[in-house]
Order: C-alpha cells, then sequence, then structure tokens
C-alpha cells in the first residue's frame, strides 16, 4: 500500500454463505487393512501423505499414492486398502450441505470423478493438523469449520487439471456452477447469470462449453 492511502475496502457481491459442515476428520496409516464396500452418508476426501494403496468404487480400480486423492459420495459404496509393502498414510475430512453437490455431485465442479492429483500433499496435511494436535481447536465448532473449509479450498487449488493450471475462465465457471446449485430450482435463465456476472452470453457460453463440454442451458437442464 502506498503511504498516502488510508482506506480501502471491496464490495462483496457474489459471496455468499455457503452451506457445507463438516462432519469428521482423521488420520491413519494402515498396512493391507480392508475398507470393503463402504457406504457414507456424507462427502469423505480422503488425502494420501505418503505410501500406496488401492480404491475401488463404480467398478472402477485406481492405484494410487502420494499426492493423489479420493473422494467417496454419499450412497456410493467403496472399498480400498493400503499396500503390504508400502502401506500408505492419509488423512481424510467428511462434510456434508446443502451446497457440496455443487463442487462434488456428479454434476459439479468435478464431474463424476472419484480420483484426483494433487500438487502438496503436506500442505493439505499441515492445514488439517492442529484439528489432530490441538484438542482445544476440537472443542471449538467455529474453529474447526473454518479449518476445513480452508482444506477445500487449498484443495481446490492445489487439483491438477489436463492444462496443468488453472485459469481465469475456470474460475469463472466455478462461480457459475456453485450459483445454478444454489438456484437451479428457481426460474433461473442464462441472460440473469449473465447479468449477475457482469458478462455476456456469447462469453459465458464459450468459457462453459470449453470447461464442462455443455452450454449453461444444457448443465442447468442436467442439474435439475
Amino acid at each position: 500500500m502506498k503511504s498516502d492511502e488510508f482506506f480501502k475496502y471491496q464490495f462483496l457481491q457474489t459471496c455468499k454463505t455457503i452451506d457445507i459442515y463438516p462432519t469428521q476428520f482423521g488420520w491413519q496409516r494402515v498396512r493391507g487393512s480392508r475398507n470393503n464396500n463402504i457406504l457414507r452418508d456424507c462427502y469423505v476426501l480422503h488425502v494420501i501423505l505418503a505410501g500406496e494403496g488401492t480404491f475401488y468404487s463404480n467398478g472402477k480400480k485406481s492405484e494410487l499414492g502420494k499426492n493423489r486423492a479420493f473422494l467417496i459420495r454419499p450412497g456410493q459404496t467403496a472399498s480400498y486398502y493400503g499396500s503390504e509393502d508400502n502401506p500408505w498414510e492419509y488423512m481424510w475430512v467428511g462434510f456434508g450441505g446443502d451446497d457440496c453437490e455443487a463442487y462434488f455431485g456428479k454434476h459439479g465442479l468435478f464431474g463424476a470423478e472419484n480420483t484426483f492429483e494433487i500438487a502438496d500433499a503436506e500442505k493439505l496435511k499441515n492445514i488439517l493438523l492442529p484439528l489432530l494436535t490441538d484438542h482445544r481447536v476440537n472443542r471449538n465448532t467455529l474453529s474447526i469449520s473454518a479449518t476445513v473449509f480452508a482444506f477445500l479450498d487449498e484443495f481446490f487449488g492445489q487439483v491438477i487439471r489436463d492444462t496443468g493450471e488453472e485459469t481465469e475462465s475456470d474460475e469463472l465457471v466455478r462461480q457459475v456452477m456453485h450459483f445454478i446449485g444454489k438456484h437451479y430450482a428457481e426460474e433461473l435463465s442464462v441472460t440473469e447469470m449473465c447479468e449477475y456476472f457482469h458478462i455476456s452470453r456469447t462469453y459465458l457460453f464459450k468459457k462453459f462449453k470449453k470447461e464442462t463440454g455443455k452450454s449453461p442451458q444444457e448443465y442447468i437442464i442436467d442439474f435439475r
């Protein structure tokens, strides 16, 4: 900031309260132990810190190691276990809420993906670690929620896409997806969304089609 500046501000026109709340969190190092046909009633995101293991979901087998993550969605059966020779270590967070669908649902930011490549698992570990080591934090619901939000925000930033890095259009599409997830049950039109985000229909169509393979209108219809 310049020495002659006295005040700065910003209106957060698109920053809405997000209905996502933590349900669980933890850390584990396991050797060959199996979690078979686990059925969750919330979203559970696992981040692998070291070692190797196997994850089964939707008939697909994935061999995973450090800097990989896997997600189990509500009502989705999954099995996973660590390697005997190089057992994996992972941390996890569970969360629920009406807005989870917009990010992690089958029509959300990551589509139907269950496994992800991330840039730095250690950084994610350091964010979540205080919840496992400081019992004073564990008794503070606000601190738990803030830490889990920070964890998820860092995860979003770390997920490696095909392009290798996130672009400005990625962020726009993410915001529009979240907006649709919040308002899909209303009389929602593409024109209203363009006015809300101060962009043209052509620009939104181009960016949305590139990132999702669908037009904004097609995405709204599928989401409904």
